[in-house]
């Protein structure tokens, strides 16, 4: 299903010499404008339909301009479109320090990309990748031992910042580095990576 808008033209006067016919151009996919609209003689304004497009998953706000033109004049107007289905979109994952030394806390963000008028939940594990940082993603089941993060954060409504801790704990030997990816499951899914020192 899909929602249309109504636009109007209005002329600074009626044409008096035939009908105007509007050049139409939008700048955005989200939503799609007639190709012309023409105002007939002695008629100052002409609405017209703006359709948006199904689509069936969540997307941030999309903002249209919409442009008209008829000689050397034109104008404009914005058309803010947003998401039929309403879900948190992460747009980043970080944790501050990235090194940390075992015993100590480093603190986790996530960024949704814009705020829900609902509590976003999103689900957090922390993982032991199979080489460094920057290796292969982990396999399921490979639950960090040394590092722990709460099974879930919820960001309340109409924000778009969460905080967690991640806590690093166990024995390590002496002058050892280990590494940690921390797991945000949300859309998308997103890593962050963290270095444990002995």
């Amino acid at each position: 299903m899909r929602d249309n808008a109504t636009g109007t033209i209005t002329l600074s006067q009626p044409s008096l010499s035939g009908p105007v016919v509007v050049t139409m151009l939008n700048g955005s996919t989200f939503a799609n404008v007639p190709a012309t609209v023409t105002i007939p003689q002695g008629v100052a304004s002409q609405s017209f339909v703006i359709t948006t497009p199904n689509i069936p998953i969540p997307f941030k706000t999309a903002i249209c301009s919409i442009y008209a033109m008829y000689g050397s004049s034109s104008a404009s107007a914005v058309l803010l479109v947003a998401s039929r289905v309403i879900a948190p979109i992460m747009s980043s994952l970080t944790v501050f320090p990235t090194t940390v030394t075992i015993g100590e806390i480093s603190r986790g963000t996530v960024t949704l990309v814009e705020a829900v008028p609902m509590p976003a939940v999103i689900a957090l594990e922390a993982m032991d990748p199979t080489v460094g940082p920057g290796g292969p993603l982990p396999l399921p089941g490979s639950k960090s031992s040394i590092a722990s993060v709460p099974a879930s954060i919820t960001i309340p409504p109409g924000q778009t910042v969460g905080i967690f801790n991640i806590t690093t704990h166990g024995i390590v030997s002496p002058g050892t580095h280990h590494f940690v990816k921390i797991v945000a499951g949300g859309i998308p899914l997103m890593y962050a990576a963290l270095t444990v020192n002995a």
